[in-house]
């Protein structure tokens, strides 16, 4: 869910960010879908930083009780113990390949989200500057629950619409589908901070999600305007 308190700065950038905005909504249009108040954080594979914990996460988080949910970080692994109640689960992009999930972890999350109406948000993050964002950890995830959507590892870079710099994209489209628009109304522009790109499978065939539909899989943010 970003950085920069998440994706809105206008620190670079002279027009308003949408990113608080957009990061809320798409949590209460999960969650609304899935019922109930409770959403889990992973903190247990690496996400964990000091410095973002004290100011984007608290952040968040103060924004998601103020709404009415109940917030609970998850510090010892996933498992059916600290899902089992939440109809929301959140994980953030980890770093490192030694930070991946166990098969028992895995078994729990695919049991919990295939029982239905969940809301289940799995972060990815770019390897700009060879950072070592290992997507292929959220990959275990996401076959696991039978995504047709997957991160790719690359950096995407705009040198026209960004934030002072080309690895700050601002992402300046959404979805005009009217079945999301309540998670992009009022949404123009959105920091990407050192953004990657997301691409579709439908079997073992790999989807171009710019001019290719899949069933029930909504694009919602596009770089250089919608598609």
């Amino acid at each position: 869910y970003g950085d920069y308190q998440p994706m809105s700065t206008n620190e670079y950038y002279d027009v308003p960010l949408e990113g608080m905005l957009f990061v809320t909504q798409t949590i209460k249009f999960g969650m609304d879908k899935a019922g109930g108040a409770l959403i889990v954080f992973d903190m247990s594979h690496g996400q964990y930083s000091e410095y973002v914990f004290s100011e984007e996460d608290t952040w968040l988080a103060n924004n998601l009780t103020a709404m009415g949910y109940n917030v609970i970080w998850a510090w010892g692994g996933l498992n059916d113990t600290i899902i089992a109640d939440a109809p929301g689960l959140v994980i953030g992009a980890i770093y490192g390949s030694t930070s991946g999930f166990t098969a028992a972890e895995i078994t729990a999350v695919d049991d919990w989200f295939n029982a239905g109406e969940k809301f289940l948000w799995v972060g990815s993050d770019s390897d700009f500057g060879g950072a070592s964002y290992i997507n292929a950890n959220m990959s275990l995830i996401l076959d696991a629950v039978g995504s047709h959507v997957y991160p790719e590892q690359i950096s995407i870079s705009d040198a026209y619409s960004n934030c002072n710099a080309s690895y700050r994209v601002v992402a300046n489209g959404t979805s005009t589908d009217p079945y999301v628009a309540d998670i992009v109304e009022g949404v123009d522009a959105v920091l990407m901070h050192g953004p990657t790109s997301l691409y579709g499978m439908q079997g073992t065939d790999v989807i171009t999600l710019e001019n290719t539909t899949i069933e029930n899989v909504y694009p919602l943010l596009y770089y250089g305007g919608s598609a």
